[in-house]
């Protein structure tokens, strides 16, 4: 049987210290994902991620602004932009082995 857990964490370094107190280890024991990580430490820390990409989200952001006010258009134009994620692969997850 598995057993899947979901722990929100609000500092990476927290929850390799409480692990480290259980003697439990990353990805032996346990799998980490991060979601929407902020921080520019995420190669260092290695774990497999999505990189929250706040910067270039105000940099299309103002763009987009920068252009309805040059034209005065606010309600006829699409300023939809979809920014490709950035997904890091760290070494964070245990490979799974199928059992035959």
């Amino acid at each position: 049987m598995h057993r899947y857990r979901l722990l929100q964490l609000h500092h990476l370094s927290a929850g390799h210290e409480t692990l480290q107190k259980m003697g439990k280890t990353v990805p032996e024991d346990y799998s980490l994902v991060c979601f929407d990580y902020s921080e520019e430490t995420y190669r260092q820390e290695d774990v497999t991620c999505s990189v929250e990409q706040g910067f270039e989200m105000g940099r299309q952001l103002a763009l987009r602004l920068m252009e309805m006010i040059s034209t005065g258009e606010c309600d006829d134009r699409n300023y939809t932009y979809v920014m490709k994620p950035i997904l890091y692969d760290g070494h964070s997850i245990r490979k799974i082995k199928k059992v035959k």
